[in-house]
């Protein structure tokens, strides 16, 4: 596992599609991407397609770790006749893929023990205090704005007016807001798995997948949100990749049970961002009494 402060190369040529997912366990929340050189995409679909075959499932059978690493629900599955040797073995060739194609992976990882179940948030008007519950789903989307911060669209998305002056009628916005000062990767597209559950943002209630369209980057080239795919597209398949490499990450942070990957896991080209704490653009954050 890569340390937080390793170096990560940043290269000014290539563009990327990314997929990403999110996973949580008993050590924290995690959110992953993975970005695929774009060019790359048709062989790295039909290669991860072959692999599958190869272990008797059709090309389209999708990988979800829930079911592929929990013996009940893999006996539900398309992967029901597989032993959990040949899982990992299918896994491990699904990620040897991932790494021959020079695909790079960003994940942001929330450890469980610095962040409380609330905080409270004063009201800088004299009003009470708001109590802010920090469950499972907002960790993971923050976790997806510190990854996600790290992007740079291969074309600016600026926001409205709206959404670029805060105001008093826009909360959300200040705490949605990242300063990256240097060059990210370029991506052209993102796919981020279907999430519908809400999430609260401080006074507002907001479905996963429209909180994370807020995210906003101020880059050297101006404010831009990503290019996250609408919900109505159809899903890729590779947003698969996104799910196994977050959640084997998750497993090998946790060191309870990690999966017993030979090879693929450690050629993997991954910058791991560990997240310290609630956010700091929650101006006078305490834990709030459970």
């Amino acid at each position: 596992m890569p340390s937080p402060d390793q170096a990560w190369s940043v290269p000014t040529d290539a563009v990327y599609v990314a997929v990403g997912d999110g996973s949580s366990n008993g050590a924290g929340s995690f959110y992953g991407l993975v970005l695929i050189p774009e060019a790359s995409v048709p062989a790295v679909e039909d290669e991860i397609a072959a692999i599958k075959r190869g272990f008797g499932g059709r090309g389209d059978d999708r990988l979800h770790c829930r079911e592929l690493f929990h013996r009940f629900a893999r006996a539900r599955s398309s992967w029901s006749h597989l032993q959990p040797g040949a899982v990992v073995a299918m896994c491990e060739q699904v990620l040897a893929v991932v790494a021959e194609h020079r695909s790079k992976i960003i994940v942001a990882y929330l450890p469980k023990a610095r962040f409380p179940a609330r905080i409270r948030v004063p009201d800088d008007r004299g009003g009470p205090s708001l109590v802010h519950r920090l469950d499972e789903k907002w960790l993971t989307l923050w976790g997806f704005f510190q990854a996600g911060s790290l992007l740079d669209p291969f074309a600016l998305i600026p926001p409205g007016r709206s959404l670029a002056e805060p105001g008093p009628g826009k909360p959300p916005f200040d705490s949605m807001l990242f300063r990256r000062p240097g060059p990210g990767p370029k991506v052209r597209t993102i796919h981020l798995d279907r999430e519908t559950t809400r999430v609260r943002w401080l006074s507002r209630s907001l479905p996963w997948c429209v909180a994370a369209r807020m995210l906003t980057i101020e880059t050297a080239r101006g404010l831009t949100h990503l290019p996250i795919a609408p919900d109505k597209d159809t899903q890729p398949m590779l947003v698969e990749l996104a799910d196994l490499v977050t959640y084997s990450v998750a497993r090998e942070i946790a060191g309870i049970d990690p999966i017993p990957y030979r090879r693929s896991f450690g050629s993997l080209d991954l910058k791991l961002v560990v997240v310290t704490g609630p956010p700091s653009s929650f101006p006078e954050c305490t834990a709030a009494p459970k």
